[in-house]
């Protein structure tokens, strides 16, 4: 062994112990992030041929596919309960709370009790009138606002499935 490649076999070990070395600190600085993943250097011993010493082969992320797995689960039963949230919040914001005498409920009870009353009473007829109108205006608006959020529900979900596209498609890659 020259003295040349016995430099050349420490100068590759140096490197390798290096590359470790940022390795190491790399997963200690990342230890309580959310979703880390540690890395592992790999390395190869070249022996014979024209270079002898440490290659570096690559780093390799270990990741438990049960725990990513149950995180993906959990991150989309999150979604949902904020899609469900939100559409519930704006259907109750179209309807209004039954406490409300103008929400739909109020208006309902109100034209009932309109009814009840002209029932009993035939010179009470015309106070019906107005609140029957505010039901049909109501009816008038359901059948776009339901459609409204059949189709946004669904674009919200696609959203909600491209902000984590690139991830898996980096993880596949990653894992190949």
């Amino acid at each position: 062994m020259s003295i040349s490649s016995a430099l050349s076999n420490a100068l590759s070990g140096l490197t390798a112990s290096s590359r470790a070395a940022g390795v190491v600190s790399s997963n200690l600085a990342n230890v309580l992030t959310e979703g880390y993943a540690t890395r592992q250097l790999e390395i190869v011993s070249q022996t014979g041929g024209p270079r002898t010493g440490v290659t570096i082969v690559g780093i390799t992320r270990n990741i438990d596919q049960a725990l990513l797995g149950d995180r993906r689960l959990a991150d989309s039963a999150v979604a949902h309960s904020d899609t469900l949230l939100r559409f519930t919040g704006q259907l109750e914001q179209a309807v209004g709370t039954p406490d409300d005498p103008a929400s739909l409920s109020g208006r309902v009870t109100a034209f009932e009790n309109s009814l009840i009353t002209a029932a009993s009473r035939p010179e009470a007829r015309i106070a019906c009138k107005p609140r029957f109108r505010a039901r049909v205006s109501w009816r008038r608006f359901y059948p776009t606002y339901q459609t409204r959020y059949k189709i946004a529900a669904p674009r919200r979900i696609m959203r909600s499935t491209d902000r984590w596209r690139p991830l898996t498609q980096t993880l596949s890659k990653s894992m190949s």
